[in-house]
C-alpha cells in the first residue's frame, strides 16, 4: 500500500450533517470558469482511473451559481452545498476520460483565522471505473477536489462566497486538484486508496449567463462524506 502525500490527509467531515436544510437566497448571475492542469502524481493500483499518467493534461469547470444555500460552518471553512452538479474533470488519457460531477457540489470558503489561507475549495462527486477491481471489491467516497488558496488574507471573503474568482496567480498557496477514492474489500473493509493529483495551470472566466435561476429550497438530504484537507506547505 502506497502512503498518500503529506498534503492528502484524509478526514471525516460532515459526519454530523445527517440532515441539511439550506435557506434559499437571492438569485444572481451564473459565473462559469474553465481550468486546465497537468497531472503530477498518480497512485492507482486497481486502474479505477483507467490509465491516467503523470503529464496528462486536465480540464474542468467550476461554477459560482447563486442562489445558494446558507453555509455549513465547519470551523476551518464555510461550506456551501449546491443541489446540482458544479463542475468536473476531463483527463486526456484513453478517451479523454470524463469524471464529471454527478450530484454533489460543495464550495468551501477558507477561514483564514483557522487555516492561514484565503480562497476556496471545490468538491464534487465523480464516478470512477470498477472494471479493474477484484470480485466483491467496491469504491467508497469517490470525489474530486480543486483548491485555490492564497496567503494574501486581504482577499478573504469568509464566510461568503466571492462574487468572482481571482486571477490564477493570486492563489499562491495551493492551486492543486485531485481525484480520490477509497477501495473496500468484499467485507467492506478498507484495502487501499487511489488518487490522481494535478496542478492547476490555467483559470479562465466564461461569459456570464443572465440571471435566470428561480429561488430554490433544498429539502432534507442525507450527507455523510469523507473529505481531503490539505496541510500547510513546508517552508521552501
Amino acid at each position: 500500500m502506497r502512503p498518500c502525500p503529506a498534503f492528502l490527509a484524509r478526514a471525516a467531515v460532515c459526519a454530523g450533517l445527517a440532515v441539511l436544510t439550506p435557506t434559499p437566497a437571492t438569485a444572481g448571475p451564473i459565473l462559469d470558469y474553465r481550468y486546465t492542469g497537468e497531472v503530477i502524481d498518480v497512485y492507482d493500483p486497481f486502474g479505477v482511473f483507467a490509465g491516467v499518467s503523470v503529464g496528462d493534461p486536465v480540464a474542468g469547470s467550476i461554477r459560482l451559481s447563486p442562489p445558494v444555500p446558507s453555509p455549513i460552518d465547519l470551523g476551518y471553512e464555510a461550506a456551501y452545498l449546491f443541489p446540482v452538479p458544479g463542475g468536473g474533470n476531463e483527463l486526456s488519457a484513453a478517451g479523454p476520460l470524463d469524471f464529471e460531477a454527478s450530484g454533489l457540489f460543495l464550495a468551501g470558503v477558507s477561514n483564514p483565522a483557522e487555516t492561514g489561507y484565503a480562497g476556496l475549495r471545490f468538491l464534487f462527486d465523480i464516478d470512477p471505473s470498477t472494471g479493474g477491481l477484484p470480485p466483491g471489491y467496491t469504491l467508497s467516497f469517490p470525489f474530486s477536489q480543486v483548491d485555490l488558496l492564497s496567503t494574501d488574507l486581504s482577499t478573504s471573503t469568509y464566510p461568503d462566497l466571492p462574487s468572482a474568482l481571482l486571477p490564477l496567480a493570486a492563489y499562491d498557496a495551493f492551486t492543486l486538484g485531485d481525484l480520490y477514492v477509497d477501495i473496500l474489500d468484499a467485507n467492506g473493509d478498507y484495502v487501499d486508496s487511489a488518487y490522481v493529483i494535478y496542478r492547476v495551470t490555467g483559470l479562465t472566466a466564461v461569459v456570464p449567463e443572465p440571471a435566470s435561476l428561480a429561488l430554490f429550497g433544498l429539502g432534507a438530504a442525507g450527507l455523510v462524506g469523507r473529505r481531503l484537507r490539505r496541510a500547510a506547505p513546508s517552508a521552501g
